[in-house]
């Protein structure tokens, strides 16, 4: 059995249209099967719990747990499966945004470890081999400098173009010390783009989003987390709104009229 680890899910998780939709059906007795199952999910070694032990399911929460799991499949959209497995989505993407994280910080500890044992290098190591190896860091450490410089100038100009903000140049420290610590630049993206999106329209809020905010290190995890949990929603939103706005000043034969996909939309936004 997995560690048991805490695994984060939203506190208005009960407001989402498929959550409120199953409970239509189930009332408060389903909404408790759905997070029972999603902490057997969690504890299964891929997050996917194999459709041949349904069994033991029926066998812990009784005979309608089956037709549950069904139904949150291919009415609810909760579920999903293949002919071997079934899975929540969501908790998928919680799982491999931790496993991101850790891994990032097991990197960091190992940075740091290494910085330690230069120090401890014994005092009789041969000069040329020592200037051999400080080459190579430091050739290394200029060669990831280079990489780091331009993922954040890549980020930089995105948020321009997203906010209009074209007299922004400086890159602040905390975007380059992410990026280091192994944030990628999607991940940055995503954080502009969500923080935006909840704070741009509000004049109180809106000096918020800047880059110097958005990633300090004390708010950085819980930044990706909320983007990753929610910007897809607020996204459909206004995919949404797009696609009635398209089909409102469609001027051809409305039968014919084809909207964009959803992520043909977050492509271009």
């Amino acid at each position: 059995m997995k560690d048991a680890y805490y695994f984060s899910h939203d506190s208005n998780a009960r407001h989402d249209p498929n959550i409120k939709y199953m409970m239509l059906e189930y009332g408060w007795k389903g909404y408790g099967w759905y997070w029972a199952i999603i902490e057997i999910l969690r504890d299964q070694d891929n997050y996917k719990y194999p459709l041949n032990r349904l069994c033991v399911l029926i066998a812990e929460f009784g005979d309608g747990i089956n037709v549950f799991i069904e139904k949150c499949i291919n009415d609810f959209a909760l579920f999903y499966a293949d002919e071997k497995y079934f899975w929540s989505n969501s908790l998928l993407k919680r799982m491999k945004k931790r496993e991101r994280i850790s891994m990032m910080r097991k990197e960091i500890g190992k940075r740091g470890g290494e910085a330690k044992g230069k120090q401890l290098l014994s005092k009789g190591v041969a000069l040329k081999e020592r200037k051999v190896k400080e080459r190579k860091v430091k050739e290394m450490k200029v060669k990831e400098s280079k990489v780091d410089l331009e993922d954040a100038q890549q980020i930089l100009d995105y948020y321009k173009t997203l906010t209009g903000k074209i007299k922004v140049t400086k890159i602040p420290h905390e975007l380059t010390a992410r990026l280091k610590e192994g944030a990628t630049v999607e991940d940055c993206k995503k954080i502009i783009l969500y923080k935006y999106k909840k704070w741009w329209s509000d004049e109180k809020t809106r000096t918020w989003v800047n880059l110097t905010t958005l990633f300090r290190p004390s708010h950085f995890e819980e930044y990706l987390s909320q983007a990753e949990d929610e910007l897809d929603n607020i996204l459909h939103k206004d995919y949404e709104e797009h696609c009635r706005e398209l089909r409102s000043t469609y001027t051809g034969d409305r039968t014919r009229f084809v909207a964009p996909t959803f992520e043909e939309f977050k492509r271009e936004h």
